[in-house]
């Protein structure tokens, strides 16, 4: 990404180091506010984003299963397996904030299908879906496409 500055973290959550990607390097504290966000979210919370993607990877293998190998399958997959047996990595992308007070920032993963991403906006998921090169600040209810709303 042009303009954007990357490094790296560890991830208490998934126990890994993970790609962080930062608009601009003059907001260091605030991108260390959001990482600290990203650590702390619950079992549960991580649980309901891995399912909602595995819904996204159905939708996409269906609509462009001639694209794809078989082996890209996400038929037998669960939020228990897809970590590593189908989503191969994650980053974190955050933009300047408009507001220093509220973390805001996309969550990317890697896999074989069409990557989603996961918008984290104060402490509350707002956004499962396609990769729009949506801001972690924008509106999403009128998203047509977001896996948290089915």
């Amino acid at each position: 990404m042009d303009g954007y500055y990357e490094g790296d973290f560890y991830s208490t959550l998934f126990e890994a180091d993970m790609i962080v990607t930062i608009e601009d390097n003059t907001y260091i504290n605030y991108a260390e506010k959001c990482i600290h966000n990203f650590n702390s979210i619950t079992d549960s919370t991580i649980k309901f984003i891995l399912e909602k993607c595995i819904d996204f990877f159905k939708d996409m293998y269906e609509q462009y299963s001639d694209d794809y190998d078989e082996d890209c399958s996400p038929e037998n997959l669960t939020a228990d397996n897809v970590l590593g047996d189908y989503i191969e990595g994650v980053a974190i992308n955050i933009e300047k904030p408009q507001n220093n007070d509220i973390s805001a920032y996309q969550i990317e993963f890697a896999c074989p299908i069409d990557c989603p991403v996961c918008i984290i906006r104060n402490n509350e998921i707002v956004y499962i879906g396609e990769n729009t090169d949506s801001s972690p600040w924008d509106n999403f209810d009128d998203k047509e496409k977001n896996y948290i709303k089915e």
